[in-house]
């Protein structure tokens, strides 16, 4: 084969690359180059905004379903209490809901959100999140605790329709009966990030001093 012959060869190979190399990620990853547009979920009810919702619509618009419960009621040294809940809008909402769920929490308890919760501590945490009609948006949360005992965390929900925040409605009397059976503060206490970082700090001091001490007995 000749010189003339290979150069053509390895031009050919070379768009043949080319055209079918993937698009590859900033992590590396060969990724698909196709736009899946995340308009599912707004185009179904894009009529169901503050502008094109009349004051009429936002009187009929309603949830009707509220579910909140302990999943796991008991706090130990290495596990939290779990909790979760659902929201449900009904069809036939000519509106967008805007919902609060207001947890009062007592001395000594502290709430990690996951999905829709907050975080924080004593006192009333309020989480605010958006359903469109016909949906159901989900609930949960990691809830610690220092005092041992029962504890009583109390649940309400507030909604109204979005655009309408004078047409609110309440809907209370969720409780949740938590057993704190061993002190776990969880991430929320005072103190608990320093104690990590000093841990991280000594263990950074002797990766130092140990490769100071290796450097000196080579030479």
């Amino acid at each position: 084969m000749n010189k003339n012959s290979q150069r053509s060869i390895r031009s050919v190979a070379i768009v043949l690359l080319v055209i079918t190399m993937p698009v590859i990620s900033a992590t590396g990853v060969a990724t698909a180059s196709i736009a899946v547009p995340d308009a599912d979920r707004e185009s179904t009810f894009a009529q169901s905004t503050a502008e094109t919702c009349t004051p009429a619509e936002a009187e009929s618009t309603q949830l009707d379903q509220y579910v909140i419960q302990a999943t796991d009621d008991t706090v130990t040294k290495t596990t939290p209490a779990k909790v979760s809940g659902q929201v449900t809008a009904p069809h036939s909402n000519p509106c967008r809901v805007t919902v609060q769920m207001v947890m009062t929490i007592p001395s000594g308890m502290f709430v990690s959100g996951n999905q829709n919760v907050d975080s924080g501590g004593q006192g009333q945490l309020t989480s605010t999140f958006e359903v469109l009609p016909g949906e159901s948006v989900s609930m949960s949360g990691n809830l610690y605790g220092s005092d041992l005992g029962s504890k009583l965390v109390l649940v309400d929900f507030n909604y109204y329709p979005v655009g309408y925040p004078n047409e609110i409605r309440s809907v209370s009397g969720f409780s949740l009966d938590i057993n704190v059976a061993e002190s776990n503060p969880g991430p929320g206490s005072e103190g608990s990030d320093s104690t990590e970082d000093t841990v991280v700090l000594y263990v950074l001091a002797g990766v130092v001093v140990g490769g100071l001490g290796v450097m000196l007995v080579r030479d």
